[in-house]
């Protein structure tokens, strides 16, 4: 998350709601989802600004993917992929 975002933004979700949109998403790591698929698929239960905030740090740590077609979650905690990344990555 930019500095810019961090700054300006008055209103922050308690790690509860984060973790909660957080499996959500990794439980359902196939599907694309728009924002409103998310507030429905939680029945309800987090508000547009919470969810736009997680969003963006989910984004900005590299566990979404946020496109014209939808949010899709795109982190992989496998022991493979972290092996292959390991392996691929040479400096």
């Amino acid at each position: 998350m930019n500095q810019y975002l961090l700054e300006n933004k008055r209103f922050y979700p308690t790690l509860r709601t984060v973790l909660i949109v957080e499996k959500f998403l990794s439980d359902n790591h196939s599907e694309l989802f728009s924002k409103a698929g998310i507030i429905r698929g939680l029945n309800g239960k987090i508000n547009n600004k919470s969810l736009t905030t997680i969003l963006d740090y989910l984004e900005s740590s590299n566990k979404i993917m946020q496109g014209d077609k939808g949010i899709q979650w795109i982190f992989s905690n496998s022991k493979k992929s972290k092996k292959l990344m390991k392996e691929a990555l040479v400096f």
